[in-house]
């Protein structure tokens, strides 16, 4: 296995496993989690972006879509007390 096919493999797994740190630490670290999501809305915000420049229109935009508006609405959710 090439140093770059598993750079590949394991890049991605960092940044799941950071998002989820991240949401999960709601209880803890409200800021933290304010900022994973408004990490999040901008990271599937571009991916729609790229979607659409690669005019591929179709369930993957539409997925990312989705989640960009789900995220931003728990970013943009107030706090409760």
């Amino acid at each position: 296995m090439s140093v770059e096919f598993a750079k590949v493999l394991i890049e991605p797994a960092y940044r799941k496993v950071a998002a989820a740190i991240g949401l999960l630490s709601v209880g803890r670290f409200p800021a933290l989690a304010r900022l994973t999501t408004a990490m999040l809305t901008l990271y599937f915000a571009l991916a729609v972006a790229y979607h659409v420049r690669a005019r591929d229109i179709g369930s993957s935009a539409g997925a990312a879509a989705t989640l960009a508006a789900i995220f931003a609405a728990m970013t943009a959710k107030p706090k409760l007390r």
